[in-house]
Order: C-alpha cells, then structure tokens, then sequence
C-alpha cells in the first residue's frame, strides 16, 4: 500500500486527502440553497393567499387588491380609489362612458390630470391591451418629476366600457414601480369595468 506523497510545502495537505474534502464544501452549499429555495418557496406559498376583498369605485368598476395592498381611500364624487403598497400609489378614476374609445379616455387624462399634477413629465408610446370581459385598454408608461422635485416612473392604463370609462395610474419613485408589476398587472387586467 503506498503513502501518500510528501507534500511540497509543509502546510500543504497530502493529495488524497485534498480530494476527499474538496466535496464536503460543494454539499454543505448545495444543502443551504436547497433549504433557503424552500423556505422561500414555503413562505411565497403562504403570503400569496386570495385576493382582498373586491372594492367598488362608481358602481361600474370592480377592483380586487391582491395581498399586501391597502386601501388609502375612496371617494363617490368624483368616483375614485387609491392603493398603495409600499412606496408605489394606484389611483383609480371612474369617468362617463367615451364615444372616442379608450385612445380619447387617455388623452384627456394625460392634458386634464397627469400633465398639471407633475412639473415635467413623458409620456411613452400607447398600446392596445384589453382588461377583464374584453373591455378595450390602451397602456403607456411615462417618467417625471413632481413639483417637489421627486423623480417619478408610472404606467397609466385607460379603458372603455360601454356605460362607463375608467383610468389606472399607478407610479412609485424610480425603480419601485417594477417591484409590483405583477400585482398591478393582475389587478387591472382582472378589474371589471360595465
């Protein structure tokens, strides 16, 4: 049986022994990203639990907060709500039914609303999108800055039923917006608008 060779420096550990030990720390990692994914998972699994309850906004929008978002307010006059989770707003409008579609419903939100309510801002290019029911939508995002001087990035979302309109505007300081992007897109794509 032979010995192990001598190693060439004294704080070197001989060969076979080296390869034993080099998987004892390539096991330990894999085990901890193992129990760290579960973990993740279990709690993901826990949090993501149903809905809030459903939240009416003029009596012709039906909105269902997922978890984790509040209620700030609502009003009836003029029909609106607004959410937050986080640092990241939704205000919700509810407007008479648009003859000009869900293009014309945006439009006059950006000149009437967002335009005055920030000191620069703008506004990307529209897309058709559809919410719940088929109701036509139109989508963009935009970047701005309040009057305060707080750098803004929104997505507004306009639709158009046939007895009512309604607009989605949900924006966060920079960066913050992504954070949420699946909540908001499951919450306004699913959203009910008569």
């Amino acid at each position: 049986m032979p010995l192990d060779p001598m190693p060439v420096r004294p704080d070197e550990a001989p060969a076979q022994r080296v390869r034993e030990r080099r998987w004892v720390p390539t096991l330990i990692v894999a085990a901890l990203i193992l129990i760290v994914a579960q973990g993740a998972r279990t709690v993901a699994d826990a949090t993501a639990g149903a809905t809030g309850p459903p939240i009416t906004v003029g009596s012709v929008l039906t909105l269902r907060p997922r978890p984790g978002w509040d209620v700030v307010s609502t009003t009836a006059v003029p029909p609106a709500a607004r959410l937050h989770r986080g640092p990241v707003l939704l205000d919700v409008f509810v407007y008479p039914a648009a003859s000009d579609g869900p293009g014309g419903v945006a439009a006059r939100y950006v000149e009437g609303a967002l335009r005055p309510s920030l000191a620069q801002v703008t506004i990307g290019e529209a897309a058709p999108t559809t919410l719940a029911g088929g109701v036509p939508a139109v989508r963009f995002g935009y970047v701005g800055v309040t009057h305060d001087g707080v750098p803004l990035e929104g997505v507004v979302i306009a639709a158009s039923g046939s007895s009512a309109s309604a607009v989605f505007d949900a924006y966060a300081p920079r960066g913050e917006l992504a954070t949420v992007a699946g909540d908001l897109q499951a919450m306004i794509d699913g959203a009910e608008v008569r």
